[in-house]
């Protein structure tokens, strides 16, 4: 009888126990010291997950897990220089960003011979940032993890 109370305790514990953090990221392991504060985009992030927004149609799409085979990598450098590693959108044309805000950013062309439409992006947390991609009829959101 006591066997059976102490199991039933136990158990009950484990369901009880709040999970804290999420599951980790499938490309990467988190950076438990990775932490911007407002304002600071500069380091490495890793392609979390994305989604398509298209209209009409698709209006409100679940988010899909990014592909591990080939991580997507965007780099941000303090003298305001960009990089995409493996990104399909983000060529080598995408070079500059901008702070527009304390929790917003632009990603464009630093090349004035060179039209790109522009990437906004938005922190929305010390680990975690949100890119959009507008066009005429769909727009592209990516998240990204801190991966410094």
């Amino acid at each position: 009888m006591v066997r059976t109370l102490t199991y039933c305790f136990l158990l009950a514990l484990l369901i009880a126990c709040k999970k804290t953090g999420g599951p980790p990221h499938p490309c990467s392991p988190v950076d438990p010291n990775c932490n911007h504060q407002a304002g600071d985009v500069v380091g490495k992030w890793i392609l979390e997950s994305y989604r398509t927004l298209s209209f009409p149609g698709n209006s409100d799409p679940a988010w899909t897990s990014a592909d591990c085979s080939q991580s997507v990598i965007i780099e941000f450098k303090s003298d305001s220089s960009f990089i995409a590693i493996h990104h399909s959108i983000l060529d080598s044309s995408y070079n500059r960003f901008s702070m527009t805000s304390q929790t917003t950013f632009t990603i464009y062309s630093g090349d004035s011979n060179v039209f790109v439409h522009p990437f906004t992006g938005q922190i929305i947390s010390g680990k975690e940032i949100q890119l959009t991609n507008m066009g005429i009829d769909r727009t592209t959101q990516e998240r990204y993890d801190c991966d410094q």
